[in-house]
């Protein structure tokens, strides 16, 4: 059994991309709640880090999270009650395995 890779690119300035852009197209996912932290270490400082966020020192796990959030949204393994639906007839997103 293998793990299907398939490239994967953020975006960029170029495309209107940039990292700021990307943190609120995801921030309706944190205000819904549906994203939990556990009671660790690397999890405190990890929000830590995206409560400094865009001014703080670091910025790299900030830039994981955003892109992991993203891809776990356009593969419909997560969604939000605003979610276009429009493309499912039943309303019912079905996961894309990537």
């Amino acid at each position: 059994m293998s793990i299907p890779v398939t490239m994967y690119s953020p975006g960029g300035r170029r495309a209107g991309q940039d990292k700021v852009s990307r943190a609120n197209s995801i921030s309706p996912i944190l205000e819904a709640g549906m994203v939990w932290a556990p009671d660790t270490e690397w999890a405190e400082e990890l929000v830590e880090e995206c409560a400094a966020f865009p001014n703080g020192d670091n910025d790299d796990m900030v830039d994981s999270t955003i892109m992991a959030l993203d891809r776990f949204r356009r593969g419909n393994f997560i969604s939000l009650h605003t979610d276009d639906n429009e493309d499912s007839p039943s309303g019912d997103l079905v996961p894309e395995y990537y």
